[in-house]
């Protein structure tokens, strides 16, 4: 090995350490990869071209392949999406910590429904569904007392989602009530396949309770 190769191999060695030291300090996820992807560049040239390590170039080949995937699959995830103009305000308020794309994913799994002057929610009852209120009013009731009205981006039954038990009061449309749904066990299932979106949605449902108590 000459005094060249030497040089060139220290200078990647060194490099590549370098580079994994600094991407143990990195907290933003798409930067961390991004650095690894490099170190682990460094390294297979390193061991292909000069030390000639076949087997170290292949597996560090393979560390930038998964590196690289995952730089991809992160941007994709946090690229912008076109929120229809009808939604944007929900997406700008209680639903801001999503991303586009989680936003549209998770209206995407819900129904909307249409009511007028009908009962929606019974006292005692076990929720199957999770509402969020797109249009008109919803009166909450309790042995005929008043104890709320809920309007657009307003949850119903995320009480019972939350504790898994049933509904504490009578929910009524006041007149023509628009909503979207999400059937629970749809939205349980996220938890155990994206622990991240599950933590954002329980985020949201906690605020909006906080929000309810404390008017």
């Amino acid at each position: 090995m000459s005094l060249d190769t030497i040089s060139i191999t220290f200078i990647l060695v060194n490099l590549a350490y370098l580079m994994t030291f600094t991407a143990l300090s990195i907290k933003e996820v798409l930067w961390l990869r991004v650095v690894l992807a490099c170190s682990h560049s460094m390294i297979f040239i390193n061991n292909y071209y000069y030390a000639q390590n076949y087997n170290v170039a292949v597996w560090n080949f393979i560390f930038i392949l998964v590196n690289i995937i995952q730089v991809v699959r992160i941007y994709d995830d946090r690229k912008p999406r076109m929120i229809p103009q009808d939604m944007e305000d929900l997406y700008r308020g209680i639903f801001s910590a999503f991303t586009s794309k989680e936003f549209l994913y998770f209206m995407n799994l819900g129904e909307k429904e249409i009511i007028n002057k009908q009962k929606l929610i019974s006292l005692g009852d076990h929720q199957k569904d999770l509402l969020l209120v797109l249009n008109g009013d919803a009166l909450v009731m309790r042995e005929g007392k008043h104890l709320a009205k809920l309007n657009r981006g307003q949850f119903l039954g995320e009480i019972s989602f939350l504790t898994d038990q049933p509904a504490s009061a009578d929910v009524y449309a006041k007149d023509e009530l628009q909503y979207i749904k999400w059937d629970q066990s749809k939205i349980r299932a996220i938890k155990i396949s994206n622990n991240a979106f599950w933590a954002k949605l329980n985020s949201v449902l906690t605020n909006d309770l906080t929000a309810k108590i404390t008017s």
